[in-house]
């Protein structure tokens, strides 16, 4: 059974050139620091003693802080774990307890397994399931290319928490092309998942059409100022001519005044001549309104589906 033995150690024999059971990007030790400093280190770093120095296996920014304080010992929990997977299993535990790892940080700890520890299949799959990764080959291969995005995005969706499928959908652009699509959408207009993409699909159809480059589109975009009328753009752009027809529908339908408890909508991109109709029927009122709006329909219908 692994020990652990609690214990203040001299922060001179840590070895810092050997991190590579901390899974940490840019640890933010200034908030870290106003706490400690007037209380002291509530939980001790965790570290492991391989005779002549130890490793880090948890409590690299508490340690930073203490470093930074000119401490010369630190209190730290010592254990005897002696394999790659004990160590980085200790990791794991103790971070997620205190905080949600990124998908940079996933993608850091992924890369970790590839290239700096032994693991068996089972142990690295135990490993991944701690860490929240998904089973899927071709998701983690996705985590992987965040390692290859621009620092300056990688600092941005860890500072804003970015949701890492929000993250997949600019994985397929360049990294100039990138930066300023997640600048635009993501930085400036606030864009979520199903925003960011429906604006690339509208994106990769006037590249593909008019043979532009992403930042010559995007340019003509760089001054607005609302997600919705950025999307609505791009949309035009992308399909003028359904475009056309939605905007000359909803002035049919403005035209027939539709009222507030019934909706109506055309078949899907307008490729059958039908409409649907939803209604919210509570009362004998809101029955006659619906029969009164489909009488001023019936009158029209050619007009509004055609």
């Amino acid at each position: 059974m692994m020990r652990k033995i609690l214990k203040e150690i001299d922060i001179s024999k840590i070895d810092m050139k050997d991190l590579k059971y901390i899974v940490h990007y840019r640890p933010e030790i200034q908030k870290l620091a106003e706490n400690i400093r007037p209380f002291g280190l509530n939980e001790p770093v965790g570290v492991t003693d391989t005779g002549n120095s130890y490793i880090m296996l948890y409590g690299f920014a508490r340690m930073l802080v203490y470093k930074q304080f000119k401490n010369k010992t630190i209190p730290a929990n010592v254990y005897d774990a002696a394999t790659d997977f004990e160590r980085m299993e200790i990791s794991i535990n103790d971070n997620r307890f205190y905080r949600n790892f990124s998908p940079y940080e996933k993608a850091l700890f992924i890369k970790k397994t590839r290239e700096e520890l032994t693991l068996s299949h089972s142990e690295k799959q135990k490993l991944y399931e701690m860490m929240a990764l998904p089973r899927s080959e071709e998701r983690i291969e996705k985590y992987v290319k965040i390692l290859e995005l621009p620092e300056k995005i990688i600092e941005n969706i860890h500072k804003e928490k970015t949701d890492v499928n929000e993250i997949f959908l600019f994985l397929n652009f360049r990294g100039g092309e990138m930066q300023s699509i997640f600048d635009l959408f993501k930085l400036k207009l606030r864009m979520n998942y199903n925003e960011i993409k429906r604006a690339l699909n509208y994106l990769h159809d006037i590249a593909l059409r008019e043979r532009k480059t992403v930042a010559d589109i995007l340019t003509d975009f760089s001054c607005i100022d609302s997600k919705q009328a950025a999307i609505e753009g791009l949309k035009k752009a992308a399909l003028p001519s359904l475009f056309a027809a939605e905007k000359e529908f909803a002035g049919q339908l403005s035209r027939l005044g539709v009222p507030g408890n019934v909706k109506v909508q055309h078949s899907k991109n307008f490729e059958k001549s039908e409409l649907y109709l939803n209604s919210v029927l509570k009362d004998e009122q809101t029955i006659d309104v619906l029969v009164e709006f489909l009488l001023r329909l019936k009158s029209g219908i050619n007009e509004v589906i055609l």
